[in-house]
């Protein structure tokens, strides 16, 4: 019981803020968990390459990369690979 409270996740299906297209935080909202640098890192130590590709750009804040996903997830077809950066550095960019 104690396992199912204290997990949380995001789904394609959550709520994303309008500005940055990052997944909001918090349970309260459907939101998903931030994965900082620290996470990043020791998750590179373990070499999983593939699932930090899939944390830092389908579920994160890369629009078409994840409209893309789901898309190919429903029909059973190969996951693309994102090409382009996230929505979050080119927002960055725009703002400088």
């Amino acid at each position: 019981m104690l396992v199912r409270v204290t997990i949380s996740y995001h789904t394609y299906y959550g709520h994303y803020a309008l500005v940055t297209q990052q997944p909001l935080r918090g349970r309260a909202k459907q939101g998903g968990q931030r994965v900082g640098e620290m996470e990043v890192w020791a998750l590179e130590g373990f070499g999983v390459a593939y699932i930090l590709q899939e944390m830092l750009t389908y579920k994160s804040d890369h629009i078409r990369a994840r409209q893309e996903v789901l898309g190919t997830t429903i029909i059973g077809g190969a996951i693309p690979n994102p090409e382009d950066a996230p929505e979050s550095f080119r927002l960055l960019v725009r703002e400088l």
